[in-house]
């Protein structure tokens, strides 16, 4: 039934939609505590520098090693087109063309800190 909740309830921080306390199912609150115990057990992951040992962020999956040829030109066949240049340049078909980095930081750019 309803009754007066003495704790602090689990719910939005944005005042209009806030639950009032003295108005909040009992049961109600009960569940919405289990869910923030369950989100706060499944909550992303601290990963650690493995020389200093110090958080350097957090991450929800594990970090894996892209593949050895991320990043490598690859051969690409010879094809005929109807647009110009007609076909595929020969650096390509070896395989010895330049492969830019889209991520790769442009001018400008400062690095954030990792450790605070």
């Amino acid at each position: 039934g309803i009754k007066c909740v003495r704790f602090p309830v689990p719910g939005d921080t944005w005042a209009p939609r806030m639950p009032n306390p003295v108005a909040v199912d009992g049961d109600h609150a009960r569940w919405l505590i289990r869910q923030r115990l369950w989100r706060h057990f499944h909550r992303p992951k601290a990963l650690s520098d493995p020389a200093t040992g110090k958080k350097v962020r957090y991450n929800r999956h594990p970090i894996e090693d892209p593949p050895a040829t991320h990043g490598m030109a690859k051969p690409i066949p010879e094809q005929v087109s109807r647009y110009w240049p007609y076909g595929v340049r020969q650096d390509y078909i070896k395989g010895q063309q330049i492969v830019y980095d889209p991520t790769m930081a442009g001018r400008g750019h400062q690095p954030a800190r990792l450790c605070p």
